[in-house]
């Protein structure tokens, strides 16, 4: 079981790497900027106090968009339930 310190710090780690990939999407057609910039959101509000205060602004400006981000977050949190279902058959 992981220290709650190293989980953040895992977390945030994550979040800047996807940041940093979110911004190099926004001029490369290649690369999805949005949807990195979504998941490092994600991250950063599972690692960090303020990241939390910015995915709440998130929901109550653009309704949408949080929406969007909360069904992804979900989707997230259930791909190791499914991963191991998809093993044991």
């Amino acid at each position: 079981m992981m220290s709650p310190e190293l989980k953040r710090k895992l977390y945030l780690a994550g979040a800047a790497v996807f940041f940093i990939l979110g911004v190099v999407g926004l001029f490369l057609p290649v690369l999805q900027g949005g949807l990195f910039l979504l998941v490092s959101l994600i991250l950063f509000a599972k690692g960090s106090p303020y990241g939390r205060i910015l995915r709440r602004r998130l929901l109550l400006r653009y309704p949408q968009w949080g929406a969007k981000a909360m069904a992804a977050e979900s989707w997230v949190a259930g791909l190791p339930r499914r991963v191991k279902a998809w093993f044991r058959r």
